[in-house]
């Protein structure tokens, strides 16, 4: 379903793009007490424009109302309903939200255990030019985890795809 906010939110959607880079530069060097500590902390001065933006489509506000069901942060816990947030906000591009699926699909957490389902979101996270992605979708080309094997049916997996993304990694490295 596409979504069309332009005129409607643009403040929120400022201010939800704003706290999302926030929070990730506050995740990188901090303990998951601490961080959660920050949400709440953030989540008293802006829940509701998160909220907000989230239900206006707003892929950022999506992810971080998303992340306030997850940590039971204004809302009651709820992952599944933190995981759905982050889909439909992977849905629309967001790459914040494709790599939290990857870890959710990866890890059963608020969804079955699948790794082609992850598999899948890194393949959309890996095709917006990210290298960590594309390298990691490489690997699992290498190894054959959770994607589909070569056209042959010989059971190998396909080493040309490997081949493609270990490569767009390095050369979007480069860049």
């Amino acid at each position: 379903m596409l979504v069309l906010v332009s005129g409607c939110g643009n403040k929120d959607k400022a201010i939800a793009k704003k706290d999302l880079r926030e929070i990730n530069e506050y995740e990188k060097g901090n303990s998951a007490e601490d961080v959660q500590k920050y949400l709440d902390m953030k989540r008293a001065e802006k829940f509701e424009v998160w909220k907000r933006a989230a239900e206006k489509g707003i892929p950022e506000g999506q992810v971080l109302f998303g992340m306030c069901h997850v940590s039971g942060v204004g809302v009651p816990q709820d992952e599944a309903v933190g995981v759905n947030w982050w889909r439909k906000a992977a849905e629309q591009g967001c790459v914040e939200a494709q790599l939290k699926l990857i870890d959710c699909y990866r890890n059963g957490f608020g969804v079955p255990q699948d790794e082609a389902e992850a598999v899948k979101w890194l393949h959309k996270a890996a095709e917006h030019g990210t290298a960590e992605m594309q390298f990691n979708l490489g690997m699992n080309y290498l190894v054959g985890n959770g994607v589909p094997q070569n056209r042959h049916g010989s059971g190998k997996v396909d080493s040309q795809s490997r081949r493609r993304w270990i490569c767009r990694s390095a050369i979007s490295t480069w860049r």
